[in-house]
Order: C-alpha cells, then sequence, then structure tokens
C-alpha cells in the first residue's frame, strides 16, 4: 500500500517546501527534442508540472492526494488526476517526459519501472529530483537540524526515508541515467524555518505514536542559534537523475 503523509499538511506543504531553480526545469526541458506531452507523477502540488505547462502542450500530472491535487497550482494545459504511480490508465508510448520530484522513494520501484517503460515514448526523458536536508552557514543551526532529525524524530521516519539520505543510490531505475547536483536556494526566518520542519512527515507520525507536538523542542533549541526577526540564507543540496529511453 502506498503511503500518504502528506494530504494532512497540503497548504502548509505547498508553503513552506522549497522549489526547483528554473535552471534545472530548462535543463530537463533542454533534453526532450520533441515536447508534446509530459507526465509530472506524484505531483503534489503541481509545481513542476505548472513549470512543464511553459514548455509543453500537454501536462497530465498525478498523485494518490486529493487534497494536495486540490491546492494545486492551476493552468489550463494541466491535466490533474488521481492515480498511483504504478498503475495508470495512460496510453502506451504516451509521453515525452516524465519527472518526479522528491517522490521516488515512496513507490514500489519495479512496477513504477515497467510503466514508465510502458508509457513513456523511445527517446522520452526520465528526470528524477529530490533534495536533502536544509543547510545554513551557521554550524550550529546544522546542528540543531540534524539533532532534531536524528535524535528526536528519528525512530519515527518512515523506512523510505533512508532513500532520500542516500540520495536514491539504492534504487534501480528503468535505464541508464546520469547524475547531476545543484542547490535550490532559499532564505528562512527562525519560525519559517520552524513551519518547513512542521511539514516533515517524522515530525506528524512522532505526534500520531506519543500524542505529543516535537516542533516545541526544536523551536526551544532554535531559538539559542538563530536570531529572531532575522532571515538568514540557506540551501537544499539538490540531486537530479536524468535519462532517455532508448
Amino acid at each position: 500500500m502506498v503511503k500518504d503523509r502528506f494530504s494532512a499538511q497540503s497548504e502548509q506543504y505547498l508553503k513552506y517546501r522549497p522549489k526547483y531553480p528554473s535552471s534545472i526545469i530548462r535543463k530537463i526541458v533542454k533534453s526532450c527534442l520533441i515536447r508534446n506531452t509530459a507526465w509530472d507523477c506524484a505531483t503534489g502540488n503541481g509545481q513542476i508540472a505548472s513549470e512543464l505547462s511553459e514548455h509543453f502542450h500537454e501536462v497530465y500530472a498525478t498523485d494518490i492526494s486529493e487534497k494536495q491535487l486540490s491546492s494545486a497550482v492551476q493552468r489550463e494545459n494541466v491535466h490533474y488526476k488521481i492515480t498511483p504511480a504504478e498503475k495508470t490508465n495512460f496510453k502506451t508510448d504516451m509521453f515525452d517526459l516524465i519527472t518526479v520530484g522528491q517522490a521516488l522513494h515512496w513507490f514500489d520501484h519495479l512496477r513504477f519501472n515497467l510503466e514508465v517503460n510502458r508509457v513513456l515514448k523511445q527517446g522520452g526523458s526520465l528526470a528524477i529530483l529530490g533534495y536533502r536536508l536544509i543547510r545554513f552557514e551557521l554550524a550550529e543551526i546544522n546542528e540543531c537540524i540534524d539533532w532534531f532529525y536524528s535524535e528526536v524524530v528519528g525512530d519515527f521516519w518512515d523506512e523510505e526515508r533512508k532513500h532520500v539520505d542516500r540520495e536514491y543510490r539504492d534504487i534501480s531505475f528503468p535505464f541508464g541515467m546520469n547524475k547531476e547536483e545543484f542547490r535550490i536556494e532559499i532564505s528562512h526566518s527562525r519560525q519559517s524555518l520552524i513551519n518547513l520542519v512542521r511539514t516533515w512527515s517524522g515530525a506528524k507520525i512522532y505526534h500520531q505514536k506519543t500524542g505529543g507536538d516535537p516542533i516545541p523542542i526544536f523551536e526551544k533549541r532554535l531559538s539559542e542559534v538563530f536570531p529572531d526577526e532575522k532571515e538568514l540564507n540557506g540551501y537544499f543540496p539538490g540531486f537530479m537523475f536524468i535519462g532517455k529511453k532508448p
């Protein structure tokens, strides 16, 4: 059964999760010689789908979360649909591009690979994107984030989270893929960083299983190292695997 960890906080997810740089989207688009149809799989709030809509005639964006899709960015040529990644009713050889942003770790990878091979055209592109924990110049802030991630909510992460920490190195892809690294530059106030951490599925599961809210624990320690009423520049270490179906 595919897990849905983000429906309950779809609006917060849209507001506080990072957006992929336009330069990365352009690189993905440039890999496609034909730009008729694209599929953004596990689209969430439609961030990637809306970017692709400026370059493709039709974009199909799917997710298992109705609440996520209800908060998604609307474009005339983006068609949203509640559909699992591993089994769709899309036509065979339908897409020139398939994208997945920060979601591959939730999939049944063998079944998803079969579906990619079925619906992606020969010579079509597949782009898998992800990012790790946010980083700041101040080591004390990073230490606080790492402490909360590992020590406070560490036992409450789903097993699938380990794939992100390993940058998908332990996941098999349907064909040869090249890896690229990039940064998602962002600035945060102390409060907006707290709100970002609140969207973590590990924090949500902590609350569900213990009845307690772990966020005040993080907030207290963060207040000791993150200046109040000040925005600091940070970044998410991003990674992408991109390749073409032979």
